[in-house]
């Protein structure tokens, strides 16, 4: 249709020529559209199949070995973690690896980050699980899935508490908080082009930084379908997502952080290493600069930066 536009039109061949660029272009974002929500739907069933408690039982005696050799005393198993060697697999914008890696600085974990491919993940062909984030303790292993479920098998060890309170801010983190940072991220064209420098900040290879922005527009669905439907599920607003996530974030330090430095007291919990990570994933976005610089989790936020990056440096 496009390359024969010129004819029907009567228009000078050369003045059709941006209309024909534009239908091609138009038609291959379309194409690119399709693939990535089939992919991204083909992905989801894929993944349903591995459950991480089911993934963690099948390789529980390499697992029960690793906090054996650790020992029953709490400093010297703590100490002990500490000089293994870990191997964290990622996306860089990924909110559920940001949490990981939060609570790994929280508790002086050293590790390394393989960043993985988001479209053919390669890097995971000879995992049995193929969502991120995983965490290779040691050398050779084993592999741990799942940011709730690494921090679950890691507190014991370090000493953290998961008690109630701690559970349920993070459950709030996971199912409406990251939703909420998801559709603020998606809101209109605005945000695309900030989606892109956000992209374009982050400290990966060039082609990943292409598949990102490509896989952009299924995001945008993705944020405006399910997304707002399981908000929904979860009795929220999403009306007016910049004033719904401001009112949830002042919920947080109201009720979570209150007189307190951190959920934790005086030190940050696991909830708050949960609620950092998922707010560093947008790290250089808009919508980041702007809870960091003028929102009701600022001064907390600052404070988690000042801790970790003590932490980090021993």
């Amino acid at each position: 249709i496009f390359f024969r536009a010129r004819h029907l039109s009567g228009l000078p061949y050369a003045m059709s020529r941006p209309m024909r660029l534009f239908g091609t272009a138009g038609v291959m974002v379309g194409l690119g559209c399709a693939y990535g929500y089939q992919q991204y739907w083909a992905r989801r069933a894929a993944n349903a199949l591995v459950i991480p408690t089911e993934y963690h039982l099948n390789q529980r005696a390499d697992i029960n070995n690793l906090f054996g050799h650790l020992g029953t005393e709490a400093d010297q198993a703590y100490l002990r973690l500490q000089q293994m060697p870990f191997t964290l697999y990622q996306f860089a914008t990924c909110p559920y690896c940001n949490k990981v890696k939060a609570f790994l600085d929280r508790y002086g974990i050293p590790y390394d980050v393989v960043e993985v491919d988001p479209f053919n993940k390669k890097e995971l062909k000879s995992h049995a699980y193929k969502k991120v984030p995983q965490l290779k303790v040691g050398s050779d292993g084993p592999l741990i899935v799942d940011s709730t479920e690494i921090v679950n098998l890691l507190s014991p060890v370090v000493g953290a508490s998961l008690d109630s309170d701690v559970e349920k801010w993070r459950t709030w983190g996971s199912s409406i908080l990251v939703r909420y940072v998801v559709l603020k991220m998606n809101s209109g064209i605005s945000d695309t082009v900030a989606n892109y420098r956000y992209i374009q900040s982050q400290d990966i290879s060039t082609s990943l930084k292409m598949k990102y922005l490509s896989a952009g527009a299924v995001m945008f669905i993705m944020a405006h379908g399910p997304v707002k439907k399981n908000l929904r599920k979860e009795g929220c607003k999403v009306e007016n997502v910049s004033v719904e996530l401001e009112a949830e974030l002042s919920k947080w330090m109201k009720e979570a952080v209150g007189a307190n430095p951190f959920q934790g007291g005086e030190t940050p919990s696991p909830a708050d290493t949960d609620i950092f990570g998922i707010l560093q994933s947008i790290k250089g976005h808009r919508v980041y600069n702007e809870l960091r610089d003028k929102s009701p989790v600022t001064p907390w936020m600052e404070r988690m930066e000042q801790y970790l990056a003590k932490q980090r440096s021993g």
